[in-house]
Order: C-alpha cells, then sequence, then structure tokens
C-alpha cells in the first residue's frame, strides 16, 4: 500500500476511475458524505466491511474479485484510492485494514492522507449529497 497526495488522485481519476478501472472510495459513514465528497468517489463505509457481513463476496466482487466456490479470487481486483475525513480520523485505515484481511493485495490499494480536510482546505473541486 502506498499514501499519496493530492495529485496523484486526481492523475488516478484521470486515468482509472473514468475508464472504470478503478475505485476512488469514500470510507466514511454515508451521515459525514453529507458534508460533501471528492467527485468520482463511492461510498464504502468501514461498517459495511466487516467480517460476517453476508454481503461481503457481493462487494468485493464490485471492486474486481472473482468468487470461486466460496473462495475470492482478487488476481483482477481493481486498484483503489481509499480516504476519510483526513489526518485526524481512522475510517480509511480501518477499511484498508479489513479488506487486507479480506485478502485484497496491498499493491492494488492506495491511501489519500489529506482526507476531505486538506482537499477542501486546498479548495478542490467536491460535490453536495443534496444535488
Amino acid at each position: 500500500m502506498v499514501t499519496i497526495g493530492e495529485r496523484e488522485v486526481i492523475a488516478f481519476v484521470s486515468n482509472f476511475v473514468s475508464s472504470g478501472e478503478g475505485l476512488l472510495i469514500d470510507s466514511r459513514e454515508p451521515e459525514n458524505r453529507n458534508a460533501g465528497f471528492i467527485p468520482a468517489s463511492v461510498n464504502v463505509p468501514v461498517s459495511l466491511v466487516q467480517p460476517g457481513n453476508p454481503f461481503m463476496a457481493d462487494i468485493m466482487q464490485a471492486m474486481g474479485a472473482r468468487s470461486f466456490e466460496g473462495t475470492l479470487n482478487f488476481s483482477d481486483a481493481m486498484p483503489l484510492v481509499i480516504f476519510d475525513d483526513g489526518p485526524t480520523t481512522s475510517d480509511a485505515a480501518a477499511l484498508i485494514a479489513q479488506l487486507v484481511a479480506a485478502g485484497y493485495p496491498t499493491e492494488k490499494l492506495s491511501y489519500y492522507r489529506g482526507g476531505m480536510l486538506v482537499w477542501t482546505a486546498l479548495g478542490l473541486n467536491t460535490e453536495d449529497a443534496t444535488s
């Protein structure tokens, strides 16, 4: 797993998310996303990716994993950039830990360290949940 900054997030969205080959994941709970979010991000809160969730395989398959006889194969898993509110929160770290525990390859995971705090402080584009 690598830690990235704003330029890398923008490049990732342009090169991977726009073509459907990667996901920008907002790990915050939905009520926190109501204050705004990074365009092109999808909400996968850490509470959704917990052991025992009966939909865990479906969630992983949405990220590119394949299931065969109850076992997940991550060879075709998408690259992911994961963020949360910012340096003072741990939602992204918890989500990354859960994904790694489920077998997601660390080389396909990136952490945007600034999160919404830095993204908005820099005046970068956000979307409002009410739009």
